[in-house]
């Protein structure tokens, strides 16, 4: 079979992706932004740098199909659409927003992730290896030593603020990825705005940047679709409540930033590509797949190359495309360099990018089934774009 060759970058590094969303708010808060990542085009730091408050709220899997098909009351907000980075998924997206990188630098590239550093197959965001046990951290190990570029927070002269679900405030990855920001539990969607509102009207002229994720719209898309009743009614009942908030927020000299790390596309269950299936093709790699199920890397035997792509085709006959994972590193897929030292080996020798509705699916023997509906992590409108919403209070 003939090697997919990469195109342009799916996400638009040079004004237009989430990376430049951080660049604009790291410059208009004060700090500087990673060199080669210009500011976003539609978002300048001095309007960033006019604002008392800067609140970045982060909805996790609310992409602007998604916004654009079932959301009403923040479309009058928006005053454009970003793309994500590549892969479309919470740790690659999570990380930009974090450190102010694109992937090729910050080097996490995906959920499952291949850290020969620690000669194991990872659940990066959970900070354990990918069958359990215990996280790195009772190791010594700091996310810091897996993460390339620094926190925004320890860049910004400004006092910061991280929200999280309280299950996620305290684990080592928010820990270490906060930096010297204060980080905050909340147990609902009202406590988290009600956070966010009551940090924006503190007295005094303090510059502050409050950074709020919100999951629960990524979760009910993966279980129940993306366009299922219970995602759009909790999508419509989450517009409610920023409007809400944003009211609240009248007079708070505040720049309310709404956005997401991916959109989202669905899988039935009938269009899964499911390895165990294809013993010829396992027989050729290394370890299990990494990555994500809509982007899965390939670490491959010496000598095997050929017979790894022979194989493929036969298996797959055209529902997924088999680029070589240096060629998309070298094309800009990950983003801009200097390139992290380790990204090579994390996204192995190929990367496969499934297309439209397939998904491909290493099981572990110890790892639960995989029943996802709504996914993402490829190159799709549907999961590259993502809005960018904005109301100054």
């Amino acid at each position: 079979m003939s090697i997919a060759q990469p195109g342009p970058p799916p996400s638009a590094f040079d004004g237009g992706s989430l990376v430049n969303l951080m660049a604009s708010l790291i410059e208009g808060l004060g700090g500087a932004a990673p060199a080669g990542c210009p500011p976003l085009a539609t978002l300048s730091a001095a309007e960033v740098a006019d604002a008392r408050t800067v609140v970045l709220f982060l909805v996790d899997g609310m992409g602007d199909h998604l916004l654009a098909r079932h959301g009403n009351l923040l479309r009058r907000w928006q005053r454009g659409t970003l793309t994500s980075v590549f892969p479309t998924s919470t740790a690659p997206a999570v990380t930009t927003i974090l450190t102010g990188q694109p992937p090729s630098r910050h080097g996490i590239t995906g959920w499952f992730m291949n850290l020969r550093e620690l000669a194991t197959s990872a659940a990066i965001l959970a900070f354990r290896s990918r069958w359990g046990g215990q996280t790195f951290d009772h190791a010594g190990v700091d996310a810091s030593q897996l993460v390339g570029g620094s926190p925004i927070f320890q860049r910004l002269p400004v006092r910061s603020y991280v929200l999280m679900p309280r299950p996620l405030v305290d684990t080592p990855y928010t820990r270490s990825m906060s930096g010297p920001a204060e980080r905050l539990a909340y147990d609902a969607l009202e406590d988290c705005l009600a956070a966010v509102v009551g940090l924006a009207q503190a007295p005094g002229s303090e510059r502050r940047y409050v950074y709020a994720y919100w999951p629960r719209l990524d979760s009910l898309c993966h279980i129940h679709g993306s366009h299922s009743h219970l995602a759009v009614a909790h999508l419509v009942g989450l517009e409610r409540a920023i409007v809400a908030a944003a009211d609240a927020l009248r007079g708070s000299n505040s720049l309310l930033l709404i956005t997401a790390d991916h959109g989202f596309t669905d899988a039935p269950r009938e269009a899964r590509l499911c390895l165990e299936a294809y013993p010829q093709l396992q027989e050729c790699l290394t370890i299990p797949l990494t990555g994500e199920p809509r982007v899965a890397y390939c670490h491959v035997r010496a000598g095997w190359d050929a017979r790894f792509e022979q194989r493929f085709d036969e298996a797959f006959h055209g529902g997924a495309e088999l680029y070589r994972s240096q060629a998309l590193i070298d094309a800009g897929w990950f983003g801009p360099g200097p390139v992290h030292p380790r990204l090579s080996e994390r996204v192995g020798d190929y990367a496969v990018v499934c297309g439209p509705g397939r998904v491909l699916i290493d099981q572990l023997a110890t790892g639960p089934e995989f029943e996802q509906l709504g996914v993402h992590g490829g190159i799709s409108e549907e999961e590259l774009q993502v809005p960018l919403l904005s109301v100054r209070c």
